[in-house]
């Protein structure tokens, strides 16, 4: 395994610890409060910050640290979306020009998405080339951030994914997010 996949093995890991932690808080809730979307509850987001600097287990890199950024490009013209996750599983979701819509992860969908977030075929690939020329065909862009390690992979530009923990991802958060 390369050093960027035990990197993202051990950010794995603390997103998992952090998901955990965040199922034990929403066992407690109704299922309408622990619903994964947009529930206007902002303003639990400035409090929720300042208790992510803890560390979890006693790890001495805290999980507000890990980011996944996707973005998708084309298929329509001037087709801009744009889906950014915060370590508690907080997201925020942009369409164009439009106000972003913001919600929350499951705990087992933020468990999932650390888990191929880690793939080490995943930190080790590249963007699929391609000869050909292909039009109407939307570009997907990845970005896993954790620490000093960093992620940055698209589709090719025919539609290439290139791995299979990559096409999950993006099968995970079009059925979880407004994505």
């Amino acid at each position: 395994m390369t050093n960027t996949g035990k990197h993202l093995s051990k950010i794995a890991a603390i997103a998992l610890t952090g998901a955990v932690a965040v199922a034990s808080m929403t066992a407690c809730k109704s299922k309408d409060d622990a619903g994964s979307g947009s529930s206007g509850d902002d303003s639990t987001s400035s409090s929720s910050s300042s208790g992510g600097d803890d560390n979890s287990g006693g790890d001495s890199t805290p999980s507000k640290d890990l980011t996944v950024t996707l973005t998708k490009n084309g298929g329509y013209p001037g087709m801009h979306l744009r889906l950014d996750i915060k370590a508690n599983g907080k997201w925020s979701y942009s369409k164009n020009k439009m106000v972003p819509k913001t919600g929350k992860l499951s705990a087992d969908d933020q468990k999932k998405l650390a888990e191929l977030a880690s793939d080490s075929k995943l930190a080790d690939s590249k963007t699929p080339k391609s000869d050909k020329s292909c039009s109407d065909i939307p570009v997907y862009n990845l970005k896993v951030t954790g620490g000093d390690d960093k992620v940055d992979v698209s589709t090719g530009t025919c539609g290439e994914m290139p791995t299979k923990s990559f096409k999950e991802i993006v099968k995970l958060l079009g059925d979880s997010t407004p994505m």
